[in-house]
């Protein structure tokens, strides 16, 4: 239960530092020193300053493995120090800290709430609480919501025509945006432009958005899309959805793949209307290429709570004719297993179809998931060595047993 706690915490001080960060800038609110709790864990502030978000995989992984082991450290008290390296850098205003942390909390937060809720359940002897089967860790949640706030924060910052209207939904403000989103040559404008027609919410502005889905201009049907999508709005998934149900052009389905995926519902796995459009173009569009884009984006997912989502693609895998779209399908679920982990779910019925696959781009993603597996992949591995699928992508074959013996080794007490 205190484990629980700790990431509900965790999620809120995420989800609420950001407006106290506000105020602060503004100069409502003090900025008191902050704890150095952790003093060491992060990059020094001077040392961050000016530096982008981007940083190399090797400090990434660096700073992941130290906040690692201050989790391993922590024990019951869970994902305490995640939440104090964050506070740190929050009450510093250093927001490239910040960001940096949203990049490992997106790609690494499962693997600490599961630390975290293992080392609560120990400590407390208490069966975990039922929750909803297809809501992932909050931390990823709380990455999503950062990140909205991070794009919302540079929006503000950005000077040009569509921002000088930031705050303004009076019908000038959403006659000239809407202006400025139809006809503005620097894309960046008509992006901005669309983000604030959907922030204000108004009547026109919004209709405005919803005709340009079916614009001939890529540009601008993304720039819609991505704006209803950033803003939640259920009647833009509705149209989008339409859209990707009926639309006879086959680039106009395409955009509207793309602005559902955006939806965070979609990261959840969870019942939304982007979510049902999604899985029903996978099953049933005529066009190989939409099947593909689809089977594509639904690799955000935490395919072993989001078990409609990991049918959906495992039937791909299994049924389509296409091999671009098993391709994408296979790819998806490598790339959901190298950010959330691979369990029980996804393991078995890849290592089913892995011992029958003639394709090599195929065996090679599956393999991608599978050194994510357990000793029972293991013992599969071992049993295709003289098979015909261990010589469809030799290097990964053995790079995958090789990982998986360790993996397997160093779990074992």
């Amino acid at each position: 239960m205190r484990a629980l706690a700790a990431i509900a915490l965790l999620a809120g001080l995420v989800l609420g530092v950001h407006g106290a960060l506000w105020l602060q800038r503004a100069g409502w609110l003090a900025s008191p020193p902050p704890a150095r709790v952790l003093t060491g864990l992060l990059p020094q502030t001077e040392q961050a300053r000016g530096r982008a978000v981007a940083r190399s995989r090797a400090e990434l992984e660096a700073l992941a493995e130290r906040l690692r082991l201050a989790l391993a450290e922590a024990g019951e008290r869970g994902l305490e120090p995640l939440a104090v390296a964050l506070e740190e850098a929050a009450y510093e205003r250093d927001w490239d800290r910040v960001e940096l942390l949203a990049h490992l909390v997106r790609e690494l937060g499962p693997d600490w709430v599961g630390a975290g809720g293992a080392a609560g359940a120990e400590a407390t002897a208490e069966p975990p609480e039922a929750g909803p089967a297809s809501a992932p860790p909050p931390l990823v949640v709380a990455a999503r919501e950062l990140e909205r706030r991070q794009e919302l924060r540079a929006l503000a910052n950005r000077r040009n025509a569509a921002t000088a209207l930031l705050g303004r939904t009076d019908p000038e403000a959403t006659a000239r945006l809407s202006e400025l989103f139809r006809r503005a040559a620097d894309p960046q404008v008509r992006r901005d432009a669309a983000r604030l027609l959907a922030r204000a919410g108004e009547t026109r502005g919004l209709q405005v958005l919803e005709e340009a889905l079916h614009a001939p201009d890529e540009e601008l049907r993304r720039a819609a899309a991505a704006a209803f999508a950033a803003e939640g709005y259920l009647s833009g998934a509705a149209a989008m959805a339409e859209l990707l149900a009926h639309a006879g052009q086959e680039e106009l389905r395409l955009s509207a793949v793309e602005g559902l995926a955006a939806y965070d519902a979609v990261l959840l796995g969870s019942p939304h209307p982007a979510t049902e459009a999604l899985l029903r173009a996978l099953a049933a569009d005529p066009s190989e290429r939409v099947r593909a884009a689809v089977a594509a984006a639904l690799g955000i997912c935490d395919l072993e709570r989001a078990a409609r989502v990991r049918e959906g693609l495992l039937e791909r895998l299994r049924l389509d004719a296409s091999a671009a779209v098993r391709r994408a399908a296979a790819q998806s679920c490598a790339r959901a297993a190298e950010r959330l982990g691979a369990g029980p779910a996804l393991l078995r019925p890849l290592e089913q179809l892995l011992a029958t696959e003639a394709d090599p781009e195929v065996a090679t993603a599956l393999l991608r998931v599978l050194r994510h597996g357990d000793a029972e992949t293991l013992a599969v591995l071992d049993a295709l060595v003289a098979s015909p699928v261990a010589g469809l992508a030799p290097e990964a074959f053995a790079e995958a047993r090789r990982a998986l013996r360790e993996r397997v080794e160093a779990q074992r007490p």
